[in-house]
């Protein structure tokens, strides 16, 4: 009995730190159903993305996202780079047949905008 009282308190342990883990950059909002948003944004072109490290969204392209788009600019070196934000917004899965990520988020407000690290993310190949 005080091995399954042992063995039970140790798997609801687990299973609470990994909910907890799984938690940390995507936070439901009650007011609105608005949900908040920190990751890593680019636009280009006719795509954006919001990258959060578990999960990637589809960025309905509106004046919301333009005005995301024009804060992230100061912040680019390249057209290429990902810009770390905070957003809120509303997330809809993808339509049935639809290609792309399997959910897409429209923002309706813009919290922060941070400058990326300036990490060295550069691989070098050397010959020998």
């Amino acid at each position: 009995m005080k091995n399954t009282l042992l063995i039970l308190t140790m798997l609801l342990s687990v299973v609470s730190c990994k909910n907890e883990a799984k938690q940390d950059r995507v936070e439901e909002s009650i007011e609105e159903n608005l949900t908040t948003i920190s990751g890593e944004f680019l636009y280009m072109g006719e795509s954006a993305v919001l990258s959060t490290g578990k999960e990637v969204y589809k960025v309905t392209i509106d004046e919301k996202m333009k005005e995301l788009d024009a804060s992230v600019k100061t912040f680019k070196k390249s057209e290429i780079d990902f810009v770390p934000v905070t957003i809120k917004g509303i997330i809809t899965p993808k339509e049935k047949d639809a290609e792309g990520w399997p959910f897409e988020v429209t923002i309706k407000e813009v919290v922060s905008v941070s400058p990326p690290s300036e990490e060295n993310n550069t691989i070098t190949i050397k010959s020998e």
